[in-house]
């Protein structure tokens, strides 16, 4: 290795890397960038980690290149060019597991950690859920019943957003671990959520009891409202990155055409086969 480079990093107090070592590096940063991905951050954060993981231990060029589907890295090195393209398959929401990728970023920038400690706690992060399934699907449930009250919903209305909306939390989750794609897992929530909506208004209606179905599905769907995914191709069209900002709104537009798609076909198959028993 160049002495003056060595000793350039000596002085910092940042070890030389070797070529397996800054390979090493590269693949942290870039899962790093991963994560926040996968988990709903924007793109300029996944950015500034992947380029503040790699200069805390002396690379000076860095180019990182990030959109919502893939982060491509190039950086130099001891007179070398190292490259890397991470592909990003995988769009949920998880803002505690960017709030620990951000932590996790800071601590390996600032202390003596090694890269290989620092990916066994990223990958913890991976796999880490700050609450309970149960947990998750009882404020999912709880989340969509309260916009009921939006539009005028009374006490049944409440009570069916709820029950629709955990249902539809529990299988989304579940389609989303078994990696089912963006556009078929909200198909899906958006049958589920009718579906529910009208098995609850059904039952409601052969008890005697006045239920607004309308109400109870916009309740249930409004969890799977692509919000995060729309603010977040605001604010990247804004700070000048119009790819990922153009990404972003077609990621909303695929959400919302795929739930517009899985109400509407459950809404017309129940009325072809419940009839006058659709309230």
């Amino acid at each position: 290795m160049n002495e003056s480079i060595y000793i350039y990093f000596h002085y910092r107090g940042v070890p030389a890397l070797d070529r397996y070592e800054i390979k090493e590096l590269v693949l942290f940063a870039a899962l790093a960038g991963r994560v926040l991905l996968e988990n709903g951050a924007e793109t300029y954060r996944a950015e500034s980690t992947v380029e503040h993981i790699l200069r805390s231990r002396g690379v000076g060029n860095v180019q990182a290149f990030v959109i919502p589907t893939a982060i491509f890295l190039s950086i130099e090195y001891n007179d070398e060019l190292y490259s890397h393209i991470e592909r990003n398959k995988r769009i949920g929401i998880d803002l505690m597991r960017v709030t620990r990728v951000n932590d996790l970023s800071r601590d390996f920038s600032s202390g003596s950690m090694s890269v290989q400690e620092a990916r066994l706690k990223l990958n913890d992060i991976k796999k880490s859920s700050q609450y309970s399934l149960l947990t998750q699907l009882l404020f999912a449930g709880v989340g969509g019943s309260f916009f009921t009250l939006m539009y005028n919903g009374g006490l049944l209305e409440f009570t069916g957003a709820l029950i629709a909306s955990a249902i539809t939390a529990a299988v989304t989750e579940f389609l989303f671990a078994h990696d089912v794609s963006l556009f078929m897992r909200n198909v899906a929530g958006g049958l589920i959520t009718a579906a529910a909506s009208i098995t609850f208004s059904v039952a409601c209606t052969l008890l005697g009891l006045q239920v607004d179905m309308n109400i109870i599905i916009i309740g249930g769907i409004m969890t799977m409202v692509p919000g995060v995914a729309i603010t977040n191709a605001v604010r990247d069209s804004i700070s000048g990155d119009y790819v990922s900002g153009m990404s972003r709104t077609s990621e909303a537009l695929v959400i919302s055409v795929a739930l517009v798609l899985g109400v509407g076909v459950t809404l017309n198959a129940a009325r072809i086969l419940l009839g006058g028993l659709m309230p």
